[in-house]
C-alpha cells in the first residue's frame, strides 16, 4: 500500500466539509466528486478528529 499524503487527506477532508467532494458514490454529481477510495478511510478519520477538535474549541 502506498503512503498517503497527510496534505491530501486534509485537503480531501476539507473539500468534503465544503460539499466539493463526497464519500458516498450515490452523492456524486458534476459539481461533487468522489474522494478516491484509497483515501476514504483516512478522510473519515480526519473529519472525525477535526470535528472533535473544533467542537472542543467551541465549548
Amino acid at each position: 500500500m502506498a503512503k498517503m499524503s497527510k496534505v491530501l487527506i486534509q485537503a480531501y477532508g476539507k473539500s468534503v466539509l465544503l460539499g466539493i467532494r463526497t464519500l458516498d458514490e450515490k452523492d456524486v454529481t458534476d459539481e461533487c466528486k468522489l474522494v478516491p477510495t484509497i483515501y476514504q478511510e483516512a478522510v473519515i478519520k480526519w473529519i472525525t478528529e477535526y470535528s472533535e477538535t473544533r467542537l472542543g474549541d467551541m465549548i
